[in-house]
Order: structure tokens, then sequence, then C-alpha cells
């Protein structure tokens, strides 16, 4: 399947690690901005394989719902007309799952992981990895976070005067649910 990559490489090189340090400059716009960007790769990539799966399997629709920083992406794709639908075989839509990225279902997870470098594989990876990035570096200071203190919150991003990290994507609220994920785009299902 043909897919598009060029915005989440983009972002990934020009934003990463998504998050820095007070007095190094205002990112956030940036940031941001790439970020958007990146979404449009992974939106198109998601309705393709919507697309396909609501072809292949003969259903009348399908969707997903990803858990994303900053706000949630919703795609649902489907048959609209009667003749579209009389030759389809009446399945309504695949039953869905809840994984630690978002409601998808068995198909969507199973071609998600299929492909190293899709653009919803490689912008989770991206995410999770910031994520470790962020722990390691508060984990640093002293005092600092470590396995045992718990998760990242914004208190532990602003804790030291002369030390904060700014995370414009708000990562931090991903922790406890991607930080220890590694395994799920090796199709290690541990849910």
């Amino acid at each position: 399947m043909d897919f598009s990559t060029e915005k989440v490489k983009e972002f990934i090189d020009r934003c990463h690690p998504y998050f820095y340090y007070e007095g190094y400059g205002n990112r956030d716009e940036e940031i941001v901005m790439y970020y958007r960007l990146a979404l449009e790769d992974v939106r198109q990539y998601l309705e393709s394989l919507l697309y396909k799966e609501v072809l292949e399997g003969g259903y009348t629709g399908a969707g997903v719902s990803l858990l994303l920083p900053l706000e949630d992406m919703n795609i649902h794709v489907g048959i609209e007309t009667a003749e579209d639908i009389e030759g389809m075989n009446g399945k309504r839509e695949p039953g869905i799952i809840y994984t630690p990225i978002g409601k998808i279902d068995m198909y969507i997870y199973k071609e998600i992981i299929k492909e190293d470098n899709n653009p919803v594989r490689m912008l989770y990876e991206s995410m999770i990895w910031t994520l470790s990035l962020i722990r390691s570096a508060l984990s640093l200071e002293p005092d600092g976070l470590t396995e045992e203190k718990g998760i990242l919150t914004e208190d532990w991003l602003r804790r030291y005067d002369d030390f904060m990290v700014v995370d414009p994507l708000e990562l931090f609220r991903f922790d406890s649910l991607w930080g220890y994920w590694g395994d799920f785009f090796k199709g290690i299902v541990p849910w």
C-alpha cells in the first residue's frame, strides 16, 4: 500500500525531541505546527487502511479513534448509497478493541504493526521515545524522577528553578499509558 511519511519525518527531524528547556527560546508554535502537519500523514494512511478494510471485509463502515496529544483523532469511513450496500455481505462494522493508542479494530492493528515505517507507528514510537528522554532528563536532577517516584506530572516538569522542561504537546499526560508500551508495536499485546 502506498502512503506518505514525509510530514511525519519532517516533524521528527525538525522537532525531536518534542520538548526543550526553559531559557533556550520558544519553540512551542514550531513544534505544534509540524505536529499538526504530521497528523495529515497519519489521517491519510488510516483512511486508506479503513477503505481497504471495508472493501476487503465486506463491511458497511469502519473507524478508528486515536489518543493523541492536544486532541484525539476520530476517523470513520463507510458505504453510503443503497447500490454500494447491495454488493456487501451485510456486515455492519468490525468490532473495536481498546489499545494504548486508542480504539481500533484488529485489522487496523495488524496493518500498523506489519509495516515498520508507516506514519502511525513512526509518530507514536517517536513520542514514546521522547517520553523516555524526558524521564531521563528529570532523573539527572537532584532528587529527580525515578521509577519508584511514579509517573510524569506537570509538577515534575517545573520542579527546579534552573531547569524546566517545556512540553508544548503535553506528552507528560500520556506517560502512564505509553511510557512502558514498547512491545505494542512489536505485536506483543499485553492488555
